[in-house]
């Protein structure tokens, strides 16, 4: 098993903190629910190699501003709409 220390920026790892909060309440009944760090875990290794490489690619992309290959043209906002008076 291999082991790495990462640096994750706090409101990331604020998000896991509150997943694991809301988990204990829902999960009362049951006992004990994951903590944060057990979901971080849980969620860093259901990823396969094409997961990790497609999630750096497209953060790298984005980061450089590059064209992201398969991206879909979804408008949050019709083309229409921004001429709208």
């Amino acid at each position: 098993m291999t082991h790495i220390t990462i640096a994750l920026p706090d409101a990331v790892v604020q998000q896991y903190y509150n997943a694991s909060e809301k988990l204990s309440t829902d999960l009362m009944d049951l006992g004990k629910a994951p903590n944060a760090q057990t979901l971080m875990r849980f969620i860093l290794a259901s990823f396969n190699e094409e997961d990790v490489a497609k999630a750096f690619d497209t953060a790298l992309r984005n980061l450089a501003g590059a064209p992201i290959p398969d991206e879909t043209d979804t408008w949050v906002f019709s083309p229409e709409f921004e001429n709208a008076p």
